[in-house]
């Protein structure tokens, strides 16, 4: 008799257990962001390498810590006294973990390409670092794609010699140029372009280029480039000649996920979205602890 009461008590705590359960998945479902991007370049990369298994486990907000942190890990041994640039492959496992867990961040493509092609010499893993970074921020178009163009072209016209891909690919970053991206490379990217565009020879001087800085027609350009106040969509995002983001053409383009992309690759304490996801979270997952409490108490009333 005292064993098939005991049955009985155990019955609400596995109910218990199964409804905190259910309600855990169906949480995870309900907070998860409908556009996540993130997640998405993950699945088409995924492998048979422990870091994507483990980084496809995690949620998007562990993800953005994780990468946030190795950043910081990074910032830091890049100014150490102690450590010399040149032939210094230690630092590249850590810039493709942060892409790994984070592939929106912008700051570790462009820094871990720059260093494969300038430190190391590896100019064709550069490129394809830059690649990399643009098929994951394309849909939608991150506000900082234009600067993931623009290292490519870099690398391409000044380590490469290559005219034409140096001109497709500043020519993409004119096409998704925006006021988040850093307004020196956005300078010295359209001036670079007119350059090219201009010049009558198939092999680059940049010797050549250095002295045309000057020329009347590429300031004209930047002049244009600077006003960018010509209109300005319900985002509050100013458009003008060569700022253009051609968001009208996009037929997958989606404001919302755009909105949450502009803070991907910054501190995730200060990403507004990852807050209120993660309020909302601590909400439910506060009620949950309490319903379980409550239950266990009246399990033990019953008992006695």
């Amino acid at each position: 008799m005292k064993n098939y009461e005991r049955k009985i008590t155990h019955i609400p705590l596995i109910l218990l257990t199964i409804a905190a359960a259910a309600a855990f998945f169906a949480s995870a479902h309900f907070l998860k962001p409908k556009n996540d991007a993130v997640s998405l370049a993950l699945k088409n990369k995924a492998t048979m390498n422990p870091i994507v298994s483990l980084s496809l486990s995690m949620s998007k907000e562990l993800r953005q810590i994780a990468a946030s942190y190795l950043w910081l890990r990074v910032d830091e041994y890049f100014h150490s006294t102690a450590v010399r640039l040149s032939e210094n492959t230690e630092i590249v496992p850590l810039f493709k973990l942060i892409t790994i867990f984070d592939p929106t961040f912008i700051d570790a493509y462009l820094v871990l390409a720059h260093h494969l092609a300038f430190h190391l010499g590896k100019t064709e893993s550069a490129l394809n670092v830059l690649k990399d970074g643009i098929e994951n921020n394309l849909k939608p178009p991150a506000p900082r794609l234009s600067e993931l163009f623009f290292e490519s072209g870099w690398i391409s016209i000044v380590l490469k010699r290559d005219t034409e891909e140096a001109i497709v690919a500043l020519t993409a970053s004119e096409k998704y140029m925006s006021k988040e991206c850093d307004p020196d490379n956005a300078h010295l990217a359209m001036r670079l372009l007119a350059f090219l565009k201009n010049s009558l020879t198939g092999n680059f001087d940049i010797n050549a280029y250095r002295r045309n800085l000057s020329n009347e027609d590429i300031h004209k350009k930047l002049e244009e480039f600077n006003i960018c106040s010509q209109g300005q969509d319900e985002d509050g995002h100013e458009h003008g000649p060569g700022c253009g983001h051609d968001h009208g053409e996009s037929g997958d383009y989606d404001a919302a996920a755009a909105k949450e992309h502009k803070y991907s690759g910054q501190n995730p304490w200060q990403n507004p979205f990852l807050a209120a996801r993660l309020q909302n979270a601590a909400v439910l997952y506060s009620a949950l602890w309490l319903l379980l409490a409550l239950t266990m108490r009246l399990a033990r009333r019953r008992r006695q």
